[in-house]
């Protein structure tokens, strides 16, 4: 019986735009090496390569980002530094957190983890991630059924952040995200296997 993954999830920047990388559940089209997507950013494109995939991550080249390393849980937690940013993130979560695959209408999954920017204090946080649906999504690269994944972090002093994940089986990866700002899927390759 195959595993059944769902990705990590990325970051928010200085000019509110992320990198994220995706293995989920009976992909149609396996995430390989290779595979390569790229985004719109409001005015900017952010072109990702996945460079590695190991048991538990995966590693994607982002022109924005540098290399971003990621956990395969949704819940998981990432780090990434350089590109043309220039900084450094990372975002850890409880190890031991329950994933969001198989992905089902309806599942939720909490956990706690912690923000950090290299050389500044940890932000503690409550992650809370819900499969909210399963439907048709248009991005500039076309139509691809998805399921609508919305996290909500609230971290200690209130402050909340949400994201929204719009993940397509077919791609193995995100026709769509949101962060601070949206993503739009405009373009990919898939690696030949």
């Amino acid at each position: 019986m195959a595993k059944h993954r769902l990705p990590g999830l990325t970051l928010i920047s200085l000019v509110a735009y992320a990198a994220t990388s995706a293995l989920a559940q009976t992909p149609e089209s396996p995430l390989r090496v290779g595979d390569r997507f790229v985004y719109q950013v409001g005015p900017v494109t952010d072109t990702q390569e996945i460079i590695e995939i190991r048991d538990r991550e995966i590693v994607v080249r982002s022109s924005g980002f540098g290399d971003i390393t990621q956990s395969r849980s949704i819940i998981g937690g990432w780090s990434w530094s350089g590109g043309s940013l220039g900084q450094k993130q990372s975002e850890a979560v409880d190890p031991s957190a329950q994933s969001l695959v198989p992905l089902e209408v309806g599942k939720t999954v909490n956990t706690f983890g912690q923000m950090t920017f290299i050389r500044n204090q940890p932000d503690y946080f409550r992650k809370k991630c819900t499969v909210v649906s399963k439907g048709p999504a248009t991005v500039p690269a076309g139509t691809f059924d998805v399921y609508l994944i919305a996290c909500e972090l609230v971290y200690l002093g209130g402050r909340i952040l949400n994201r929204t994940y719009y993940y397509a089986p077919e791609l193995d990866y995100y026709a769509s995200f949101s962060l601070t700002a949206k993503f739009d899927l405009i373009e990919y390759k898939k690696a030949v296997p």
